[in-house]
This record gives C-alpha cells, sequence and structure tokens, in this order.
C-alpha cells in the first residue's frame, strides 16, 4: 500500500505536508466530507492542475483523471462505476452515472 501511495507522489509530483493536510482533513470531516475542502485547497495551490485532488481520488477511491478534465469532481466516489475519466474531458452539470451493462462502440444518451 505505501508502495502505490509513494508511485502517486511522484506522478502527481505532491509533497508531503500536502499528505498531511490530507490526513487531518479526513481525520476531521471524513473520507466523504473532507473531499470538498481538499479539492478547494488543491486548486488554491495547484490551479487548474488540482493535483491533490486527483491524488486523493485515485489513491482512496481508485478512480483515474485524465489532465485538464472538468466536472468530475462530482463524480470522486463512484468508484463502484467508474474506473477512470480521460484527459480533455468536460462534463456536464446535469450528467449522472447509471449501472448497466453497455456495449463499448455506441454512444448512449439519456433525455
Amino acid at each position: 500500500m505505501r508502495h502505490r501511495k509513494r508511485e502517486l507522489m511522484i506522478k502527481y509530483k505532491i509533497s508531503m505536508l500536502d499528505l498531511l493536510i490530507c490526513a487531518c482533513l479526513k481525520i476531521l470531516f471524513g473520507a466523504n466530507r473532507s473531499y470538498k475542502y481538499i479539492f478547494a485547497f488543491s486548486k488554491w495551490k495547484y490551479g487548474k492542475e488540482d493535483k491533490l485532488s486527483r491524488f486523493y481520488t485515485e489513491y482512496y477511491f481508485r478512480v483515474k483523471v485524465g489532465k485538464y478534465t472538468y466536472g468530475w469532481e462530482r463524480f470522486h466516489n463512484y468508484s463502484a462505476y467508474l474506473e477512470s475519466i480521460g484527459s480533455f474531458c468536460s462534463i456536464a452539470g446535469g450528467v449522472r452515472i447509471v449501472e448497466g451493462i453497455h456495449p463499448g462502440y455506441n454512444a448512449s444518451y439519456f433525455i
């Protein structure tokens, strides 16, 4: 487990101080509630890249989020349905993730 955390720290270029802040927020608010504070801190420190929130999402919820993707923040704890979200994606506000088997060669939509 530590090896995976170290690899993700290198991938996202985050410091031990950032991890300490994450741990403190997680203890204070719990894993799901602390996320909005971690996301706000990450946006403040890293700007558009928000490396800390991507690290947190990949490490704790096992959902990989690509670079420069917008709108993914509300899906951070959908690890039962999501494996990854690609780079340069823009996810609209009304999008929902539902369970089900869907062929990969078709697009899906909901009206």
